[in-house]
């Protein structure tokens, strides 16, 4: 079994590795911006995701679609709020 040199060991350290991909569709809804594609920036990398189409994305882009979150507001049958709830701005599904 041969070793490998400091070089080798530094030149692997560089090199970027493979990142797990995951298949994703986020869909279209029915607010103002519903239908346009979906721009993100995590760590500096940005990503545009069209809607209702399939696309492969890095985990990382998960945590931040799961991390983005609206606060809508609860309201009972007479129109007053009764509280509220977080939901996703972004709903999307994994394949």
């Amino acid at each position: 079994m041969t070793q490998k040199t400091k070089a080798e060991l530094e030149a692997e350290a560089k090199e970027p590795k493979a990142e797990k991909m995951h298949k994703i569709i986020i869909p279209s809804s029915a607010e103002f911006d519903g239908k346009e594609d979906v721009f993100l920036n995590c760590n500096g990398r940005r990503f545009q995701i069209q809607r209702d189409v399939e696309v492969e994305v890095p985990k990382i882009v998960i945590n931040v679609l799961n991390d983005a979150v609206k606060t809508e507001q609860i309201t009972d049958e007479s129109g007053r709020i009764t509280g509220t709830r977080d939901v996703r701005r972004y709903p999307f599904q994994t394949l």
